[in-house]
């Protein structure tokens, strides 16, 4: 019968990369999309949107007191 060891820095290593994928996806990370497999909720104060079929990302959320708006801001690099 094998055994197998485990250090306890290759324990924690594995436990820390396990939580990763539940955390949520910073602002202006991507956070859907066909075939993505990372976070799907964004940070607070961040929405997820759909951008496409391929891609979802976390754009600020601005509140006002009569509505709540995602905000993506678009930069030309002409």
């Amino acid at each position: 019968m094998a055994r197998y060891w485990i250090s306890t820095a290759s324990l924690s290593l594995l436990l820390f990369t396990s939580n990763v994928a539940s955390t949520a996806a910073p602002l202006w990370g991507q956070c859907g999309g066909y075939g993505f497999v990372g976070p799907t909720t964004c940070v607070e104060g961040a929405t997820c949107v759909r951008v496409n079929e391929f891609y979802s990302c976390c754009y600020l959320t601005v509140t006002s007191t009569t509505s709540t708006t995602s905000v993506a801001v678009v930069t030309s690099s002409a």
